[in-house]
């Protein structure tokens, strides 16, 4: 699970990262004009990278409390157990 958070996480930040180029490169270009169901497409279209990484970073975080839920759950299964070492 710790390889899978790790590819989301650099997924989501590589769509950042092409979400905040397409911006810089739109920042001359002239804001289309159309009806307000024109609209919508284009502006779920033109920030779909946005959406995805942010898709993807809140399942990365379901992926570590998951992981944190295991890990807890590891803890506590193991109390009483005889330990090897003490």
């Amino acid at each position: 699970m710790r390889t899978a958070r790790l590819i989301l996480n650099i997924a989501a930040l590589l769509l950042l990262i092409f979400q905040l180029l397409g911006y810089l490169g739109a920042m001359d270009a002239k804001a289309p004009e159309g009806s307000f169901t024109d609209l919508i497409p284009y502006y779920i279209g033109y920030n779909l990278a946005l959406i995805l990484a942010f898709v993807l970073l809140l399942v990365s975080r379901y992926l570590k409390i998951k992981m944190r839920k295991k890990a807890d759950r590891e803890v506590i299964d193991s109390i009483g157990k005889a330990s090897d070492g003490v």
